[in-house]
């Protein structure tokens, strides 16, 4: 088995990568530049277990994983960093923490929601919106006979007797 932490950038991710059967350690820079990510992961002898911090932009990543049938744990980022007694980031000490938390079984992994999950999430989103304009157009016609009443009771008592 490989066990991959990997520190992941937007243009770049720095992997430290664990074989389970030699023991062999390898670090590793791979650019974000055409299919290289997915060639490297794609090659990769199965099973592996890959782990990375939570970011803003890890979706692209999280799913090219399971589109590839590959493990991937999500971190929480705090936990990450209480575990590093050092205050000093760095691309490569900070992937070799994330390997060594995959190893020791100590990996602080969040919980993400599946495909299907966020498929209904949007679609409970759409639908408030359009329910939201249904309220808004029944409204206004509703105010408007109100405002006819009302208009039509201001001139009658405008009027003298």
């Amino acid at each position: 088995m490989r066990i991959i932490g990997c520190d992941l950038h937007a243009r770049q991710q720095t992997l430290a990568m664990l074989d389970t059967n030699t023991g062999e350690v390898v670090n590793r820079t791979l650019q974000h530049e055409g299919n290289n990510v997915r060639e490297f992961y794609s090659n990769l002898a199965k099973p592996v277990r890959v782990g990375i911090e939570a970011t803003g932009s890890m979706q692209w990543f999280v799913n090219l994983m399971e589109e590839l049938g590959i493990e991937c744990l999500v971190g929480h980022p705090a936990e990450i960093r209480a575990a590093e007694p050092r205050k000093q980031k760095h691309d490569r000490r900070d992937a070799d923490l994330l390997l060594s938390l995959l190893v020791q079984e100590r990996f602080p992994a969040i919980w993400l929601p599946t495909e299907e999950l966020l498929d209904l999430r949007a679609l409970l989103r759409h639908r408030h919106q359009w329910v939201g304009l249904r309220v808004k157009i029944q409204n206004a016609f509703q105010v408007e006979p109100w405002q006819s009443i009302e208009e039509s009771l201001q001139r009658r008592l405008s009027q003298p007797f």
